[in-house]
């Protein structure tokens, strides 16, 4: 829970960029919205270590900018998969390390009160999640 620590402080500055990016933020969901399975349950997971849910409750669970501000990223996908029904879907969006966009972020890592917590990976690092 460590990494959360800067959510909680900012609450309001984290709230704000949602305002001030409005655009980006509307194109994300869309793109999100895309790959959700229609008429199911889900849910959309921000603490992801400690999920207050029982086992088999959701068709699909979400992790959107979620994996790099989690302490324990073994045990949040345990978590999503436990929530989750058979055949449950998990879509994780991320930062990728390696993306123009994740090599931007970590250039300015230390100027940014969130980002510094964060942890970026790379696809390459999550694929023993298959």
């Amino acid at each position: 829970m460590a990494k959360m620590k800067p959510f909680e402080k900012q609450a309001t500055e984290y709230d704000d960029w949602f305002t001030k990016h409005r655009f980006a933020y509307e194109s994300e969901l869309r793109a999100v919205k895309q790959h959700l399975p229609q008429s199911k349950m889900g849910i959309e997971i921000g603490v992801a270590e400690a999920i207050p849910f029982g086992d088999s409750t959701f068709d699909f669970a979400l992790m959107v900018t979620t994996i790099c501000f989690v302490d324990d990223l073994e045990a949040s996908f345990k978590e999503a998969h436990r929530i989750l029904k058979h055949n449950g879907c998990l879509t994780v969006g991320f930062i990728d390390r390696d993306s123009a966009i994740g090599r931007l972020d970590q250039q300015h890592k230390e100027d940014n009160v969130f980002y510094r917590v964060a942890t970026f990976y790379s696809v390459p690092e999550l694929t023993w999640l298959e």
